[in-house]
């Protein structure tokens, strides 16, 4: 018999009839649901210790600690949008806007752009009224 490398388990031949497909199949399905909602919960533990953890980053002046597990660090994330795709159509930044403008491709320009003394982007006057901008901390993990 083949063994599937994501859940370990052994499949059955090609030969297994109709209804034995089927019971592994639905036991697949709440194998799977079983994994979703521990997951779900994973992440929610990981959410409320992340937000622990970045005050515990900024209190102590720390970006990143080593721990046996990988480098766990600090992700600093701009992102932008556009409160006026007419506005902006206007400008030297026009070639973002087709109808809309794509949110990716806005905040990667904003990310290029120089920084002031706060580590903030330097908006052109021309567009400043048309771009918002927000900043994402987040905890991430290297592994070894």
């Amino acid at each position: 018999m083949a063994t599937d490398p994501l859940v370990q388990e052994e499949i059955k031949p090609t030969e297994a009839t109709t209804t034995e497909l089927a019971l592994e199949y639905a036991l697949m399905e709440k194998d799977k649901a079983e994994l979703e909602l521990a997951i779900k919960r994973v992440k929610e533990n990981m959410a409320k210790i992340e937000t622990r953890l970045l005050t515990k980053f900024g209190n102590d002046g720390v970006k990143s600690i080593r721990t046996k597990e990988g480098l766990v660090y600090l992700h600093h994330g701009v992102w932008a949008s556009c409160s006026d795709s007419v506005g902006l159509g206007g400008t030297s930044w026009s070639w973002m806007v087709k109808g809309s403008v794509n949110s990716n491709t806005l905040s990667a320009q904003v990310r290029e752009l120089p920084t002031d003394e706060d580590g903030k982007p330097i908006l052109p006057e021309e567009v400043k009224e048309h771009v918002n901008i927000s900043d994402k901390w987040s905890v991430r993990v290297r592994a070894h």
